[in-house]
């Protein structure tokens, strides 16, 4: 469960009297007039800059919530009508479409003092932890103000195109998602004879591979490699390959440096074997 804090707001209060019972009717005048300027305050129209704040914050808390604890009608209540129809959200919505389009949050980091607000627009980053990501996703949502309450109008996490892959696919994702991250570490690692193992006949072949590396000769075709990264729920299947963009992190502390490739997997015999891997220089 997603936990967050609700502020208090502070309510309106009703018509005021005097010691001794009602104000002579001059006042009276005054007070009611200076009451009806206190709910208007309240309402939609006359809300004070910090309980317009208060109150996208509380909207955002309340989405992510939705989305950590996957309840899909919440999620779908408070979405604005032209985010609907422009992304044919379903009507209604399933648990498993709103995982197919967003993944499974499992934390979110959000603080209201990122947040920018202008008139009826709300817009702040927020901080994703989805399963099987190693890292927290930096997302954008934006809210609408539809003239009595705020409504996300764009959430970056979202991809309301993706949908939920089929048992077989699923499970061939999973595996080739389960090698790959295998991979990954003994590349980071330099345990040469597992990555021989890994790589697919035809890579062998490509490259007249035929025998492990030594971890010297690796050192020099791989480098010397700190972290890796790559986004699950972006792996596509088709034919037997699995593509999927991974992003590793080169050097050392004070000269790191980033490089982003398209890797790719091939089932030979039942397994997972990577048939393309741009980051060793061959």
């Amino acid at each position: 469960m997603v936990k967050s804090k609700t502020p208090k707001v502070r309510g309106c209060h009703g018509p005021w009297l005097g010691p001794r019972g009602p104000l002579p009717s001059l006042y009276l005048v005054m007070v009611m007039a200076l009451f009806l300027l206190a709910s208007i305050s309240c309402g939609g129209g006359g809300l004070g800059e910090e309980a317009i704040r208060r109150g996208a914050a509380e909207t955002i808390r309340r989405f992510l919530e939705a989305c950590g604890e996957r309840r899909a009608d919440e999620v779908r209540h408070l979405l604005s009508r032209s985010y609907l129809e422009e992304n044919r959200v379903p009507d209604p919505l399933g648990e498993d479409e709103l995982e197919a389009a967003l993944g499974r949050l499992e934390h979110y980091r959000f603080d209201p003092a990122e947040m920018r607000v202008e008139g009826s627009r709300a817009v702040a980053p927020v901080y994703l932890g989805l399963r099987g990501e190693e890292v927290e996703r930096e997302e954008v949502v934006s809210l609408d103000w539809d003239g009595s309450r705020w409504l996300v109008d764009s959430f970056t996490a979202m991809d309301w195109r993706r949908k939920r892959p089929s048992p077989e696919k699923a499970i061939a994702l999973a595996e080739a998602q389960s090698a790959l991250r295998a991979f990954l570490a003994d590349c980071l690692d330099h345990r040469t004879d597992k990555i021989f193992t890994a790589l697919s006949s035809s890579f062998r072949e490509r490259y007249r591979l035929g025998r492990p590396w030594t971890r010297e000769e690796f050192s020099g075709i791989f480098g010397t490699a700190r972290s890796y990264r790559f986004h699950p729920e972006r792996m596509t299947y088709a034919d037997g390959t699995v593509d999927v963009d991974v992003t590793i992190e080169f050097g050392s502390p004070g000269n790191l440096e980033e490089q982003t490739s398209r890797v790719r997997l091939v089932q030979e015999q039942g397994t997972w074997k990577v048939d393309s891997f741009p980051f060793f220089l061959l």
